[in-house]
């Protein structure tokens, strides 16, 4: 983090700076507005920097509402890479629906070259646990979906992933 002057910019000019030079962002709060300790205030606002990217459904995590969460992943050279396990928020409705596409086209293994692991409490891995992936129905790598995340980790994963509704 880097603390800087007063910005007199528009904040759209300056979250466009962020992304050209591949910053996650920024933090920024109202002039006017004091500092409080120990306190949340609406005086200060997050401008993330998100990406957006295409993926391919490799498995979805059942549940009663259709699922809670989709593998996703990209091929290259001729594997098929994971690249994250986005949980995922969308009405009932919408879930069904997506699970209606995976009809079809499950399979018995990970179509992943490598699944990562999660160790349970691990909150900073982009992996599967022992328990989840017991779980999970795999499913052929042909559905595309929207994800946006906030950057690629050097582990090669996506972080801070969610699933964009097409």
């Amino acid at each position: 983090m880097r603390l800087s002057d007063t910005l007199d910019a528009d904040p759209d000019q300056l979250v466009t700076f962020c992304r050209k030079n591949r910053l996650e962002g920024l933090v920024a709060k109202r002039r006017e507005s004091l500092y409080e300790q120990g306190k949340r205030s609406g005086a200060w606002q997050k401008f993330k920097t998100l990406q957006t990217g295409t993926f391919l459904v490799g498995g979805f995590l059942p549940s009663s509402d259709g699922f809670s969460a989709l593998a996703v992943g990209f091929w290259r050279g001729g594997e098929f890479q994971y690249a994250a396990k986005l949980e995922c928020y969308w009405s009932k409705e919408q879930k069904l629906a997506l699970c209606e596409r995976f009809l079809g086209s499950i399979v018995a293994e990970p179509p992943f070259a490598q699944v990562p692991r999660r160790v349970a409490g691990d909150t900073w891995s982009a992996g599967i646990t022992q328990e989840e992936l017991a779980e999970f129905a795999w499913v052929e790598p042909a559905l595309e979906v929207s994800v946006k995340f906030l950057e690629w980790t050097r582990a090669g994963v996506l972080r801070q992933a969610s699933l964009s509704w097409q």
